[in-house]
């Protein structure tokens, strides 16, 4: 998602700093903001003040945004990726990124009040949401058990990253999935604002 966005803000002038793991950086520099397909925004519109300026992280290594405590955590996908559990004040949610089938692995390490993560594909896509790293409700419904197994809870949700051809049987899957957990899954949508 970083090239919509560094296209929609190329020339406001203004500098995202973006927090990732290596294995990130690596792929988003030598495939994607390379400057062949797109302008390099890593230097554009100036070396000194580039749309992107990105920040290596480690995982399980706290740092620091703004007034935010971060920590990047393994979650399963397709590439190596990270999950970046956010603590403001007593407040905690953990953000997934694109993660798969696995995700209870993560849970060792965090503990939200929050959980942002995606679902992907329809339960009828299995395999292909295997092979690409990603959730279905079914996925997501056994992360969610073995959640509630270890913490004895389960954390508020909110669902992003539906696939437009699936997302009306997503839809009516995480329902099913939220009836059967007793618990209340929101689907995000542009422009949605949320307190958390």
């Amino acid at each position: 998602d970083l090239l919509p966005l560094g296209i929609g803000i190329r020339n406001m002038g203004k500098t995202v700093d973006v927090y990732a793991i290596p294995d990130t950086i690596e792929l988003v520099t030598e495939k994607l903001l390379d400057g062949s397909l797109y302008p390099d925004f890593l230097s554009y519109p100036s070396p000194d003040n580039p749309v992107f300026r990105l920040h290596p992280v480690e995982f399980f290594q706290e740092f620091q945004v703004l007034d935010y405590r971060v920590t990047a955590v393994p979650v399963p996908h397709a590439v190596p990726a990270a999950g970046f559990q956010i603590l403001s004040g007593e407040t905690n949610l953990f953000y997934t990124g694109d993660t798969g089938q696995g995700l209870s692995d993560a849970w060792e390490h965090v503990s939200p009040q929050v959980l942002l993560t995606e679902v992907t594909f329809g339960n009828e896509e299995e395999g292909r949401a295997i092979t690409a790293g990603h959730l279905t409700p079914k996925f997501f419904e056994e992360a969610m058990i073995d959640f509630k197994d270890r913490k004895g809870y389960l954390p508020r949700v909110i669902v992003a990253h539906m696939n437009p051809p699936w997302e009306a049987t997503v839809r009516r899957e995480l329902k099913e999935v939220g009836e059967r957990l007793s618990l209340d899954i929101l689907v995000s949508h542009a422009d949605m604002r949320i307190s958390i």
